[in-house]
């Protein structure tokens, strides 16, 4: 028998606002910074912005890898589940 560990959890509506808070302030943000030239923007600023957006792709790369990860886990326990459904189907128990 292979035990399938699947948690459900509540939503948490505070952090999903505060996430979806800093996504819509980090578009603004870098929206504005697209619309300045080039030559008017600080070489600190560009260098924070670099360092910002490699640290973030690397965060985003890992958050994705995970996800593949978790997909495949859950795809492999429904496929688990249907094959046992499957084989009772098939072999009915003589009870």
């Amino acid at each position: 028998m292979i035990i399938i560990d699947i948690e459900i959890k509540d939503r948490n509506r505070l952090k999903e606002f505060f996430q979806n808070f800093h996504n819509k302030a980090e578009d603004i943000a870098f929206s504005i910074i697209q619309r300045i030239p080039e030559k008017l923007l600080p070489h600190w600023l560009m260098n924070w912005l670099d360092h910002y957006l490699d640290k973030r792709i690397s965060e985003l790369k890992q958050e994705s890898t995970k996800m593949t990860w978790h997909n495949m886990y859950l795809q492999s326990a429904t496929n688990e589940i249907h094959n046992r459904q499957q084989d009772t189907k098939k072999a009915p128990s003589d009870d």
